[in-house]
């Protein structure tokens, strides 16, 4: 994930390098708050602001909507150097994979994500399938109605022992409608995006961690990529 709190958009702190709400076509920065299927397919363009959820993809799902999910049209790959080209070797978890993550897997320690702040930035944090709980102490594990008061601290000094132990950080997103930033419970609000469009997806705030059954295609929610194991 690299550094922790320089960059995490309008959810994650003052000191963000992103602007969601100057989204346009003519925009030369970046953004991390997408609309759903703005891949560009279909003139889709991660640019779009419409508030109408047919103009990312049509209701009812006719013709080659599959294009729309993230990463199929436009395939979304990283390979390292000297790797051959492997097309959509980055990918969006589907929706049960999410569910999967957070609520059904087996680990050694029993623990699968806590509500956390990392270096001020509140967030969820994924614990690898082999956690050793004495490498950090967490103040609660496994749930999703846990006060963001009485999360995880974790400062940007220790949070390197805990990525180095294959912790993941999921910080707090907010949400984009049209050109508009906005959130329901203050700053503490993470929608991000499944593969497919009728999917739904995983949300968290300052009262639980859900995976929605469905979500309204033009908000503007946070993009998580991940790969499958060797």
């Amino acid at each position: 994930m690299g550094t922790v709190g320089n960059v995490y958009g309008e959810g994650g702190n003052s000191n963000t390098k992103c602007n969601n709400a100057s989204i346009a076509s003519n925009y030369k920065g970046w953004i991390d708050l997408f609309g759903y299927g703005t891949s560009g397919y279909n003139g889709k363009n991660p640019y779009a602001i419409s508030t109408n959820a047919n103009d990312y993809i049509n209701k009812s799902f006719t013709g080659n909507y599959i294009n729309y999910d993230w990463g199929v049209y436009n395939a979304i790959d990283n390979p390292q150097t000297g790797e051959t080209y492997a097309p959509a070797t980055w990918r969006t978890l589907t929706k049960d994979e999410w569910y999967y993550v957070l609520f059904t897997r087996s680990t050694n320690s029993g623990k699968r994500f806590a509500k956390a702040t990392v270096n001020g930035v509140i967030g969820l944090i994924l614990l690898p399938d082999d956690w050793n709980t004495s490498t950090y102490t967490l103040a609660n594990y496994n749930t999703g109605n846990a006060k963001w008061r009485y999360s995880t601290k974790i400062t940007a000094a220790q949070w390197p022992i805990l990525e180095g132990a294959g912790v993941i950080f999921l910080p707090t997103t907010l949400y984009r409608k049209g050109s508009g930033i906005t959130a329901t419970c203050e700053i503490f609000d993470a929608n991000y995006w499944a593969s497919h469009a009728s999917g739904g997806h995983p949300a968290f705030d300052s009262l639980t961690v859900v995976v929605k059954n469905s979500c309204d295609r033009e908000l503007g929610h946070g993009v998580r990529l991940a790969h499958d194991a060797n």
